[in-house]
């Protein structure tokens, strides 16, 4: 009884090895992504706006489900006004670049594919957005 209770054991952690490791990578980047982020440089066509024009940039992503998921941007400028900008992003195939779309504030319905680069608790977001070429480094909250 022991051997066949050692020999399920074995056979169970065989099968989520396989499963962790045959994962998409689209959907491993997006899970590591989950969470909030606290942005500590956003610049725009390479000028810096934190600290300058915005206080505080957060940055949550939901849960990365049915390939989609969930985004909010919250800034915070400094005169101390809030701006909230949601929508839904889709990671691309190797999980180095997302599909976003805006679903709400002045980017609304506005799409955009931005580089993604993922260290652990460090992210890096660089992409076209409306216009502008954009840069955003946030580290995890």
């Amino acid at each position: 009884m022991k051997r066949l209770s050692t020999l399920l054991s074995f056979s169970l952690l065989i099968f989520v090895a396989l499963t962790l490791v045959s994962c998409d990578p689209a959907v491993r980047i997006a899970k590591k992504l989950e969470g909030n982020w606290d942005v500590t440089s956003y610049t725009e066509d390479g000028v810096e706006f934190m600290t300058v024009d915005i206080n505080t940039f957060k940055i949550e992503f939901e849960e990365y489900a049915d390939d989609e998921g969930d985004f909010s941007w919250t800034l915070i400028d400094t005169g101390g006004a809030s701006i909230i900008l949601d929508g839904t992003y889709e990671m691309k195939k190797d999980g180095d670049e997302m599909d976003i779309t805006f679903k709400s504030g002045a980017l609304n319905g506005t799409s955009s594919t931005l580089d993604v680069d993922l260290n652990e608790d460090e992210l890096g977001l660089s992409g076209n957005i409306n216009g502008f070429l954009i840069k955003i480094e946030a580290d995890r909250d």
